[in-house]
């Protein structure tokens, strides 16, 4: 049974989302604040996070987010209002792997959440296991990098953008193309959201291997991705472990 853990003062929410998931197989879990939204992911195998913003409040969703997607792969999905400064958008800019108004039916809600934790189960389109470029090691399914024994996790969004990058190494990709890849058919084309998640991948393709410079910034087209000999590794060949 996957776990959803709902971060909100709504009761009403709360009630609306266990009766859509009693049709599947789902575990609701409701929290208030901040303190107990990260007890509850240490304790629980969480599978997504929802985060109330109305309820919960902007500054207090954004640290929720941080910290998360800092410590783990857990895919967040954020309910915003669609008052000027609580659009999907800017969800999506202080770290949301999703964003959907709050008025939308709990129906949505739970299919947008089961989207996430697809992604966040593995890789299901059938791409390569395990891509290894230069000493950078990409775990597709464990959404993990590794260099030289340290292991670093990456979120959905941050896994799709690798994925994309490598599928067509050292070529300048537009922000339209990076948007495609992670918001499919969404319509998605903002060039300060793509910045937050390049920002975010490059940042942990840093902390993992301090020694090289992956993306790079490209002023006339978008991003590029330096690549050095990336090859595709046979499923039960090496795999992308924690050391020791």
């Amino acid at each position: 049974m996957k776990r959803l853990l709902v971060v909100t003062e709504d009761a009403s929410l709360v009630s609306r989302l266990q009766a859509e998931a009693a049709e599947g197989r789902w575990e609701i879990l409701a929290v208030r604040e901040r303190v107990e939204t990260l007890r509850a992911l240490y304790r629980y195998a969480v599978d997504t996070v929802v985060i109330d913003l109305e309820t919960t409040g902007a500054h207090t969703a954004w640290v929720i987010c941080e910290h998360i997607h800092d410590t783990s792969d857990v895919p967040v999905l954020v309910l915003v209002s669609g008052r000027p400064n609580e659009q999907p958008l800017t969800a999506l800019r202080h770290g949301a792997d999703d964003a959907a108004l709050r008025e939308v039916t709990t129906a949505e809600i739970m299919a947008r959440a089961a989207n996430l934790a697809q992604h966040y189960d593995g890789n299901k389109d059938g791409s390569p296991v395990m891509i290894r470029d230069g000493v950078l090691i990409f775990d597709v399914t464990l959404q993990q990098v590794c260099c030289r024994g340290k292991v670093v996790n990456l979120t959905p969004v941050e896994s799709q953008l690798l994925l994309r990058f490598l599928r067509e190494p050292d070529r300048s990709l537009t922000v339209t193309e990076l948007a495609e890849a992670l918001w499919p058919d969404s319509g998605i084309n903002d060039g300060r959201t793509v910045k937050v998640y390049i920002h975010r991948l490059r940042r942990k393709l840093q902390a993992c291997d301090p020694d090289r410079q992956y993306i790079y910034n490209d002023r006339t087209i978008g991003y590029r991705f330096h690549g050095r000999s990336a090859a595709v590794l046979e499923c039960n060949s090496e795999r992308v472990s924690s050391p020791g």
